[in-house]
Order: C-alpha cells, then structure tokens, then sequence
C-alpha cells in the first residue's frame, strides 16, 4: 500500500509555506471528488495531499457593486443554492446544478472542479462565459487571471507549484443582461461526442419598436478540445 502524508493546515499561512515546501510532490485537496478517482486509479502519485477543509476564508462569498469573490472552497450545492448566485448569475447557478450526483454536489467544489478541469465539466464554460478571473496566492504574492489563461488544456491549468487557488471573481452583468445554460451530449458506440453551451446576451429594450441590438457572448466546450469563448457576429436567438 502507498503511504501519504496528509496535512491539515490551520491557516492559510500555513498552507502556502506547505505548498511552497514540498512543490511537486504535494496537492491541495478540497472536496477529492476528483482527485481521490485520480488517485485510485494511479494517474497521480503525490508524496503529501494538503488538506483545505479546515481554511474558512476561503468558503467566503463576498459581493460588491463591483461583482462577487466565490471561495474555492465554495461546494458545487451552495453555488446553485445561494440567493446572491441564483439572482445575478443564473448562468453559473444553472451550470452548477448539471454536475454529477447530489453527493458530488455536496462534496465537490467551484475551487477543485477548475484545477481539475476535466473533459465534460460544466464550470469552467460558464465562467468563461461570464468573463470569471482567478485569485492565486503562493508565499510570493498574489495574482489574478483570467480563466481563460489559467485553463490551459484538459487536466491542465497554469497554477506554479507553490501556489494555491483562493478564490473565483465574476464581474458584474451589464442591466438587463439575460443567459442561459445548455447542455448538449451525444453518445454511441462508435462515437463519443459532448457539447457545452453557456451564452447571455444584453438587449437594449429602451427602444421597444425597433428591433434591440444585442452584444451576445457564448462559450463552447467539446470532448477533445479545449473551451472557448466566442463572440458571434448574429445574435442568439
């Protein structure tokens, strides 16, 4: 049997000097819905797993004029249950309902589930759609990225060793912006395709007789090949 150390950091100090100290050899664990199959199924083979459960800043949901800051310890549950998520991002709240079983939900969270970025996950194309930014914290300081930089392919990301995912920004929707969350998946023998789209769009509706202008961003993400956000020139209908 393969021994591992596992550590519980009280602080966030004290994860990040952790994380700083073993590099490589050691993984944040948040909810381990994804990590635990990986590791079950010898596809990763860290040396120490440091455990987050016990960071309570970073299950924080803080919302401002500006946007709102989701903790990476935020569960998949509470991102669809949240008044503050359903009422300004339904996109993200719809997204969030689509993952996996209500178990996976409970456990799994919006911190793990995109440093996981796994084939067919239903976050990453809804935040990319909402224009999310990242927060990573490491001994070294603080950074913010887009999370279209930080995805960089499947089971990819651009996090450095040392450093730890603190928590998700999402700007604040123009008024009058509207979105949906569509899933789309196909699957046969032979073939193995899966679709997500995640588009909103905002409508000038101050001009109620003539046909309202609309700027629509969508996000696509198939098997195989890694999400994007697009900009289409017709409008979503």
């Amino acid at each position: 049997m393969v021994e591992r150390k596992l550590l519980r950091p009280e602080s966030m100090e004290d994860a990040l000097g952790q994380r700083e100290h073993y590099q490589r050899d050691a993984l944040p664990i948040a909810g381990g819905q994804s990590l635990l199959v990986l590791l079950r199924n010898k596809l990763i083979d860290p040396k120490v797993l440091i455990d987050l459960e016990r960071l309570s800043e970073l299950r924080e949901v803080k919302q401002s004029k500006d946007g709102i800051s989701i903790g990476a310890m935020t569960t998949i549950h509470n991102l669809f249950s949240l008044p503050e998520v359903r009422t300004a991002f339904p996109v993200l709240s719809q997204a969030a309902s689509k993952v996996g079983s209500t178990a996976i939900r409970n456990l799994g969270t919006i911190g793990g589930n995109i440093c996981h970025n796994e084939p067919g996950a239903d976050l990453p194309p809804a935040l990319l759609a909402l224009n999310a930014l990242v927060e990573l914290r490491s001994r070294r300081g603080t950074r913010k990225i887009g999370l279209s930089e930080f995805l960089r392919g499947y089971f990819e990301t651009t996090i450095a060793p040392d450093e730890i995912l603190c928590s998700v920004e999402i700007p604040q929707l123009p008024a009058k912006a509207a979105g949906v969350y569509l899933k789309h998946a196909i699957s046969s023998r032979r073939r193995k395709y899966e679709s997500v789209w995640v588009a909103w769009r905002q409508c000038r509706l101050d001009r109620p007789k003539r046909k309202a202008p609309c700027v629509a961003r969508c996000s696509i993400k198939k098997r195989f090949a890694q999400p994007r956000k697009l900009r289409p020139q017709r409008l979503i209908r």
